[in-house]
């Protein structure tokens, strides 16, 4: 496990390295008519700007003509523009290392039971929480799961939280203290986690590993594996696999989910993972 971690850790910085001058910002400008047009701004007055599409036309709008603007970080691949998926504070559930924006956020809803929110209070700090919605019960899941990120720069970003969870009408709480760390941009990185779970006052002494990976095929699919172990207590893990798909503002996750010990026993395999997320402020 050390040796696949050094190995990870190599493979991130080299991702993070080779991709650092490819990622560009362009803007994307929403007017009145209703028609959108992205590039980048040549020239800007109080009246008038002018501004060039990504496929080489120059216009001159009027600023009364503009309904609105904002800032894309994107990759031009093939001469297409490849929007970046907007959760990338996250994989199918694991934190990485990267920060959600200040002002920007997001509602999930993970297996139609479990429904989570998180909201960038600045641009090193998310408050994230939330509660399980199994009908007809008076018990529920609460956690609370604050992440600041101490570092963000160069295509790698670390990040420490903690996940605090307990259940309602109880006294008792537990949870896990983690850091995480992710290598390379948001359409291509590696992340490795480390936490320890605690509970009753105690801390497990051994650490849950988290490995994950993410990669964009496309404005509309990334591709993310999320696997977790805890070496010394048993060389089994739990494993997953699946696609994110992007809209504008709503994503699904779609993934599988196993465990090596079933693998091994030859039992069936996989367990489904359906999640859906609105993201709010982009």
């Amino acid at each position: 496990m050390r040796r696949v971690l050094v190995a990870l850790f190599l493979l991130g910085v080299s991702i993070s390295q080779v991709q650092a001058q490819e990622v560009e910002e362009f803007t994307q400008l929403i007017l009145t008519d209703g028609s959108q047009l992205v590039g980048n701004i040549l020239d800007e007055t109080d009246q008038e700007l002018r501004f060039m599409t990504l496929s080489g036309l120059e216009f001159t709008i009027r600023v009364e003509e503009i309904e609105s603007r904002k800032t894309i970080r994107a990759r031009l691949r093939n001469g297409k523009l490849v929007k970046f998926d907007p959760n990338v504070s996250r994989l199918f559930f694991s934190a990485t290392g990267r920060p959600v924006p200040k002002g920007t956020g997001y509602f999930s809803l993970h297996e139609l039971f479990f429904a989570s929110g998180g909201i960038g209070v600045s641009e090193s700090f998310v408050f994230a929480g939330g509660i399980s919605l199994f009908p007809g019960l008076s018990e529920q899941l609460v956690y609370l799961a604050p992440k600041a990120t101490v570092y963000n720069k160069n295509n790698r970003s670390f990040s420490v939280g903690a996940l605090l969870g307990t259940v309602t009408g109880e006294s008792g709480y537990g949870g896990i203290f983690y850091g995480a760390g992710t290598f390379g941009p948001e359409d291509q990185a590696i992340t490795i986690g480390t936490g320890f779970l605690f509970g009753g006052g105690d801390v497990v002494s051994t650490p849950i590993i988290m490995i994950g990976a993410e990669k964009q095929l496309g404005s509309r699919t990334k591709f993310i594996t999320e696997n977790y172990f805890m070496p010394g207590i048993s060389a089994n893990g739990v494993l997953s696999l699946g696609i994110r798909i992007i809209g504008d503002r709503l994503t699904t996750d779609v993934a599988a989910l196993t465990h090596t010990a079933v693998l091994n026993e030859g039992g069936f395999p996989f367990f489904p993972w359906v999640s859906f997320s609105y993201n709010f402020g982009h």
